[in-house]
């Protein structure tokens, strides 16, 4: 199997914006459910950053999840999520993911 190509590197703005996504992706899904009477614009926005959020978990292994769950919304270290991988490579599977996220997105190419 061929290896993907991961980004090495991507904006500081670009970062920001898709982890905001990430981290507020259980209020985004609360705001959604009261937002369908509100403007189409703004509820179509949310459920597109949902839909890029949900594909890109969906597609996650199982140690992906963990330590999203673990990074993004519990809001541990590295070193506090005990899983058998090294730092950098919960490091690299993060930035796959967010990378997936962007690219669901249309942030990254």
């Amino acid at each position: 199997m061929a290896r993907e190509y991961i980004p090495k590197y991507i904006q500081r703005e670009e970062w920001k914006r898709i982890t905001s996504v990430i981290r507020d992706y259980k209020r985004l899904k609360a705001e959604y459910e009261t937002s369908l009477r509100n403007s189409n614009v703004y509820t179509n926005e949310i459920k597109r950053k949902i839909e890029a959020f949900e594909t890109a978990y969906a597609n996650a292994d199982g140690e992906t999840k963990t330590i999203v769950e673990q990074r993004f919304w519990k809001h541990k270290t590295y070193r506090d999520i005990i899983l058998p991988l090294s730092e950098p490579t919960m490091k690299r599977y993060i930035r796959k993911f967010v990378i997936d996220v962007g690219r669901n997105l249309g942030e990254v190419k």
